[in-house]
């Protein structure tokens, strides 16, 4: 000990080797990852679910993005369910919104009653024996293509049509339409003329065809095409060039190499062949009221409790089949305080979706990932904060709805996503929880939001509110995630 003193009075390189020691040692103690963190305070707002549910671990740190400074951090707090980023019909479409295109091919009609085409020379016999009148007769007859007929009975009422006729052959195509039909357009197709009969004034028919059509009022058009048989080229072309020229899939085709007459109803599929009437027939849900379930595309979707108000409905041909929007609204003492919209795909070949990205979730709540397959099963869903809830197009259109209502909604909502595919059907349905008023303040980011487990205490109104969104989202999506 003594000679220890001896160094530390007399040898300054003795004392900085102490002192060095003593603050590393100091140093290791702090940073060890062994050392007890302490009881500390455990996360506010958090949710057990039940065993039989199993809830991802929660994380309430939600990060910037990397060109952010910290010293300036973007107010909004984003958890947007990319489901819902669809593009809505464009106010200016050239036809209204849910219209359908129905094709109908033929190489050539039919002559009335059962009447066989005569050959060029049988309208000729008269002049057999005097060459120049026969040759004279040959070159009116011969090169001559007779016009035959095809009726078609248009009583599909569900949407309005656009009817795309087509034939190789002339062909006067004899309409007859009920008065709740709906005709937004007429486009005569084929390689010789077009001729069509029964029509309303008013409604635009375009001819496109490669020879000059003879129908009256009619628009010519470039760009000639013809199918009539669905598994060929010319249907591959046809359809691509009507998809260009009215923006919407075609949605049925009946075709024939010779036919006299079709029809187009409400049972109309796809293919032209009839069955059973949907459930869900054009716009049956704006302004109704729905409790318990809504049947949409015909997949049955339960609802929370209480009474909800049909508030907007889309309608649209997607490349692989339909795509389907609903928005239910619920008011509680005149304040809109909840928001359910749902979105349905339906894929016409079977051929799944790709992985949901909506799966791959942002800091939240509370949520679940089952399972998130390409082309296969998915089942997944989440609980978050968002301060800019009506962003997308979709929910913009509802949320000036409501506003048109009298009752704008407020921009700080706790949203509940719910996500569930096979390889036919995509179901989608968010949840919006809207706080009152003196409950939300606006601009914040996550870790200062006032709705930040941190920053508010379980047993307040904000804190039972959160509780109960998270509770409620758990325990309904075990009926959510039931089998399609």
């Amino acid at each position: 000990m003594a000679a220890e003193e001896g160094l530390w009075e007399t040898s300054a390189a003795w004392r900085w080797t102490v002192a060095i020691t003593l603050l590393l040692s100091g140093l290791v103690y702090l940073i060890s990852p062994w050392r007890s963190s302490g009881t500390g305070t455990p996360p506010l707002a958090t949710y057990k679910a039940p065993p039989s549910v199993a809830v991802t671990k929660i994380s309430f740190n939600r990060p910037q993005p990397a060109s952010t400074p910290n010293t300036s951090i973007s107010a909004t707090i984003s958890g947007l369910n990319p489901a819902f980023d669809v593009n809505l019909p464009s106010l200016n479409a050239p036809f209204p919104q849910g219209t359908e295109v129905h094709m109908i091919g033929v190489y050539q009609g039919a002559l009335p009653n059962g009447q066989k085409e005569q050959p060029w020379w049988a309208k000729c016999t008269a002049f057999k024996d005097d060459s120049s009148a026969m040759a004279e007769c040959h070159s009116k007859y011969a090169s001559q293509r007779t016009t035959k007929s095809i009726s078609v009975e248009v009583s599909r009422s569900t949407a309005p049509m656009v009817l795309v006729l087509m034939s190789y052959e002339p062909v006067l195509w004899k309409l007859s339409v009920t008065p709740r039909s709906r005709i937004a357009k007429i486009i005569l197709a084929g390689y010789h003329g077009q001729d069509i009969d029964g029509i309303a004034n008013g409604i635009p028919v375009e001819a496109r065809t490669y020879e000059a059509s003879p129908c009256r009022n009619c628009s010519r058009q470039g760009e000639y095409f013809y199918a009539y048989q669905q598994d060929s080229k010319e249907f591959d072309n046809a359809s691509k060039k009507i998809r260009t020229i009215t923006g919407i899939t075609p949605a049925s085709f009946q075709g024939s190499h010779q036919a006299d007459r079709f029809s187009i109803s409400d049972t109309t599929t796809a293919n032209g062949t009839p069955t059973n009437p949907t459930d869900d027939k054009g716009d049956v849900y704006t302004g109704k009221s729905f409790k318990d379930q809504i049947l949409i595309a015909g997949q049955t979707v339960s609802l929370p409790m209480g009474n909800w108000q049909g508030l907007s409905y889309i309608d649209i041909a997607s490349k692989r089949g339909r795509d389907k929007l609903v928005a239910l609204g619920k008011y509680e003492d005149h304040r809109f305080s909840e928001m359910i919209a749902i979105r349905i795909q339906v894929v016409a070949n079977s051929s799944g979706f790709p992985q949901f990205a909506g799966c791959k979730t942002t800091p939240r709540y509370a949520g679940d990932i089952q399972v998130n397959e390409s082309f296969g099963t998915q089942v997944c869903y989440e609980v978050t904060h968002m301060t800019d809830a009506w962003s997308q197009p979709f929910l913009t259109s509802v949320a000036t709805q409501m506003a048109s209502q009298g009752s704008p909604p407020a921009t700080t909502v706790l949203a509940s996503s719910f996500h569930k595919t096979d390889r036919k059907l995509s179901v989608d349905l968010l949840h919006y929880a809207i706080p009152e008023s003196k409950h939300v303040t606006q601009n914040e980011n996550w870790n200062s939001s006032t709705w930040h487990p941190k920053n508010f205490d379980k047993s307040s109104e904000r804190g039972r509110f959160t509780q109960e969104r998270v509770q409620s989202a758990t325990t309904w999506y075990q009926i959510f995630s039931l089998s399609l």
